[in-house]
């Protein structure tokens, strides 16, 4: 017999008299794992994406552009800010809030689908949870209201309400990240069953260097892959044409051969680092054309010579860990089955 977990007590549905097992838990719980898996997906890839404005901001707070726009709160400040950024800097912020609201949604939706499923792991988590990102994204549109006001009317009030619902975002999202991360705790899911079985066979220290060793190699290839597919994608979509000078030519060979170019941008040098095409031979002091990011300057390609080899080879690669993942996954649900059910 199904006995129910601590963490999904059966509930019974007053209106037709049934209780709800830990299986229907489990299955309403797997509904939400590709959707969210995907939503993650995306959300990263447009985080990096919205980092191509960042790059223009010469102002920075705790190293970034936007926080430092985020967190000017005073006129003085924000002066401050302005001057350094200059109208290029500015012009960047401008269009990173012109960006916002899409970017905003779409954390607000897979966040909220991560509060979703974490209570199905963990019935103590607060419901109120489930609105934090909700909330957070509420917070962020009137930051960015008050923030695209004051690049043409710059007031003390505007600018503290953006200070402030920056920071009540900030600690919205933050506790859904906590949240999230001690539910998974509590939990006891396929992944923490993993590292039980790992640590017992290997010892704690050694099953840590190993899944640690893991993680680095599938955070490597799958944060490779996805910034080379979206630097690909702001390059075809926004760019501007220069000639630039091969500066080095030791980096690699065959499909993986990259080189460095130099070029001006408004009379400012820019050293930024291009996939070779596989069968061209570049040599130091060859004159190419580049493709650059006009808001981030040195991301930039040969011109008309797009990363595909790359870009084959990692997306085999990521297939193939998916396929491996997916195996393991549908094997260790066949052996802890049946013992459940005993």
């Amino acid at each position: 017999m199904l006995t129910p977990s601590p963490l999904h007590p059966p509930s019974t549905d007053r209106a037709a008299g049934s209780t709800v097992t830990t299986a229907e838990t489990t299955t309403a719980r797997d509904r939400l794992l590709w959707p969210l898996v995907f939503g993650v997906v995306g959300l990263g890839v447009a985080s990096y994406a919205m980092t191509r404005f960042d790059g223009s901001m010469r102002a920075k707070f705790f190293g970034s552009g936007i926080l430092a726009v985020e967190f000017a709160a005073t006129p003085d400040r924000w002066a401050e800010v302005v001057a350094t950024n200059g109208a290029h800097g500015m012009a960047a912020v401008r269009e990173s809030l012109r960006w916002d609201p899409a970017y905003i949604a779409l954390y607000a939706v897979v966040l909220t689908l991560l509060m979703a499923r974490v209570r199905r792991i963990d019935p103590r988590l607060p419901r109120a949870a489930g609105w934090f990102p909700a909330l957070g994204g509420v917070f962020d549109l009137v930051e960015d209201a008050c923030l695209w006001l004051s690049l043409d009317a710059p007031s003390g009030p505007l600018l503290a309400t953006a200070a402030g619902c920056a920071t009540v975002k900030f600690a919205l999202l933050g506790a859904v990240l906590g949240y999230a991360v001690r539910s998974w705790l509590r939990a006891g899911g396929p992944t923490r069953r993993f590292w039980d079985r790992l640590s017992r066979r290997l010892g704690p220290l050694r099953a840590s260097l190993v899944i640690g060793s893991l993680a680095v190699v599938f955070a490597i290839i799958g944060l490779g892959a996805a910034k080379i597919l979206t630097d690909e994608a702001l390059l075809t979509a926004d760019h501007r044409e220069v000639p630039a000078t091969v500066t080095d030519t030791a980096s690699g060979r065959g499909p993986l051969q990259v080189r460095d170019v130099r070029y001006a941008v408004d009379g400012i040098p820019v050293v930024a680092r291009v996939g070779a095409p596989t069968f061209t031979t570049l040599r130091q002091g060859d004159l190419v054309t580049v493709d650059y990011d006009p808001w981030k300057p040195d991301r930039a390609r040969l011109a008309g010579h797009p990363e595909v080899p790359l870009i084959f080879i990692l997306g085999v690669t990521l297939s193939l860990v998916a396929v491996t993942w997916r195996a393991a996954a549908r094997r260790q649900r066949g052996v802890s089955g049946p013992v459940a059910n005993r």
